[in-house]
């Protein structure tokens, strides 16, 4: 894949973000990590984010691996990330979430 995901940030779409993460859910050393799912970083309000976070794994959540805790984010919404990765919506490894402390991320 080139350095633009395949074109993906010059025209992005929803069918090329699918093309692209069934390409690298398809690839045996790769590891495709939903990060940060329940931060609403673009304050789009918590019900229209978790609307598009829904929206997004009906669409794609067969293609991701894990989903991120973070410990510098805060414990309400790591929580809300577990709840949701447990909802089995997302992710084809069946215990994976990923956290990062620090920048360093394990398995748990």
């Amino acid at each position: 894949m080139d350095a633009d995901a395949g074109g993906f940030y010059g025209e992005p779409s929803d069918a090329r973000l699918t093309e692209i993460l069934v390409a690298l859910n398809e690839e045996p050393n790769v590891l495709v990590v939903f990060n940060h799912p329940m931060w609403d970083l673009y304050l789009v309000g918590a019900e229209k984010h978790q609307f598009l976070v829904n929206e997004f794994l009906q669409k794609n959540g067969n293609y991701l691996h894990a989903m991120e805790l973070n410990g510098l984010r805060h414990w309400d919404e790591n929580r809300a990330t577990r709840r949701l990765r447990r909802s089995g919506t997302c992710c084809s490894s069946p215990a994976a979430t990923v956290t990062a402390w620090n920048r360093t991320r394990t398995s748990i």
